[in-house]
């Protein structure tokens, strides 16, 4: 969605009880914020400083992000 000079981008996942993990994921890793949350912060406040707003909500049947970042022009910092 475009509202006026930013983008909010939200995505879902539903959460699962009961279901066994994949072969390739180490179990102790299901269902925690790990490394990969830690370096998406990073590389936003890299590229947008301090302007953009993420937001993780763990509610108990879904999880849900949502990011909102400017769109205008000289938004990174690297052009």
């Amino acid at each position: 969605e475009v509202n006026g000079d930013d983008l909010i981008f939200t995505v879902q996942n539903r959460k699962y009880e009961n279901v066994k993990a994949p072969a390739t994921i180490p179990y102790h890793h299901i269902g925690h914020n790990g490394i990969g949350v830690e370096n998406i912060k990073r590389r936003l406040e890299l590229i947008y400083e301090k302007n953009y707003q993420l937001d993780i909500r763990d509610d108990p049947d879904k999880y849900t992000v949502t990011l909102k970042i400017p769109i205008y022009e000289n938004t990174l910092s690297n052009s």
